[in-house]
């Protein structure tokens, strides 16, 4: 039951909205156990990726709510997973992009609320480098990084190209 990754980390996250820290935390470490196990018997392109994306929301919560010392590891486990990703016989090559695309724009991200700008910076280009940044729905993501780093002309620009981009074609 593969999703049990999932709802392990929906339950922390949820928990820890909630204030009850040491219960999300353990959460998310029942979401690790059941990542690990999914890994021993399916470690194809897509199961890496689908853990991956639960390490993400893992991390991207725990940024969200300050707990800043707690994301780097949630960070080194994404990397372990590219990595592994990568080295896939039949890799998948638009996974292992969104792999990439999602870690560096979390690293950006936490760069950034550290004040950490060359890191950031360096990250943020990295995740521009991706094909997943260039998609439209992905400028948001790119939006979001440049408000928090204080270019908001940049950022309204963006915003200007995607609303465009939504009203030519319909959405």
């Amino acid at each position: 039951f593969t999703d049990h990754q999932d709802i392990a980390q929906i339950i922390g996250e949820c928990q820890l909205c909630l204030g009850q820290t040491n219960e999300a935390l353990q959460h998310f470490n029942r979401s690790l156990v059941a990542m690990q196990r999914r890994l021993l018997t399916n470690h194809g392109s897509i199961d890496l990726r689908e853990c991956q994306k639960t390490m993400n929301a893992i991390a991207n919560v725990l940024m969200r709510r300050g707990m800043f010392d707690k994301v780097a590891p949630w960070l080194e486990r994404q990397d372990s997973l590219y990595i592994r990703a990568t080295r896939v016989p039949d890799r998948d090559s638009v996974y292992l992009d969104e792999m990439k695309s999602e870690i560096e724009y979390m690293r950006a991200m936490l760069a950034t609320v550290q004040g950490h700008g060359y890191e950031a910076e360096r990250a943020y280009a990295a995740y521009l480098s991706t094909n997943t940044a260039k998609k439209p729905g992905n400028i948001i993501n790119s939006c979001r990084y440049l408000m928090a780093s204080g270019r908001y002309q940049e950022a309204a620009s963006n915003y200007a190209q995607l609303d465009k981009f939504m009203h030519e074609y319909g959405y």
